[in-house]
């Protein structure tokens, strides 16, 4: 593939690793008066979206692109499975969190989302490292 047909590749990928981070982040936020650790996923894929963005505006070539796309292509898998699942969330009735907990639970259990907090860490730390990786 071309540099410039490799570089529109891993774009789009992360465009759409974007769009899934801001629709998750969306429906955590959403959810009031819920578990420390809906909290603290919200938190972290906020911080995701922050290196998404830093790495759109980067100048991709080289070696450090080629790493680069082998990292986002899983990460951006991965988000758009969590969009999946919790856009279920978005159809049960608005209420406290005590009222919707048991629909949640149907749809998700804590352990799901405890398994996405530990996958955007380590996509934060993988990403983190390609931001300066690749902004040198």
């Amino acid at each position: 593939m071309d540099p410039l047909g490799a570089a529109a590749s891993v774009f789009a990928i992360i465009t759409a690793a974007v769009h899934s981070a801001k629709v998750i982040h969306k429906i955590l936020r959403d959810i009031k008066d819920g578990p420390n650790y809906i909290l603290e996923l919200s938190t972290k894929v906020n911080d995701l979206q922050g290196i998404l963005a830093q790495l759109q505006n980067l100048n991709q070539s080289g070696n450090a692109f080629d790493q680069l796309k082998k990292s986002m292509a899983p990460c951006a898998d991965d988000l758009a499975i969590f969009e999946r699942k919790l856009a279920k969330i978005r159809n049960i009735p608005e209420g406290r969190w005590a009222n919707i907990r048991r629909g949640v639970r149907l749809i998700l259990r804590e352990d799901d989302f405890l398994s996405m907090n530990r996958k955007i860490s380590h996509y934060i730390d993988i990403l983190g490292v390609q931001v300066g990786i690749v902004g040198t």
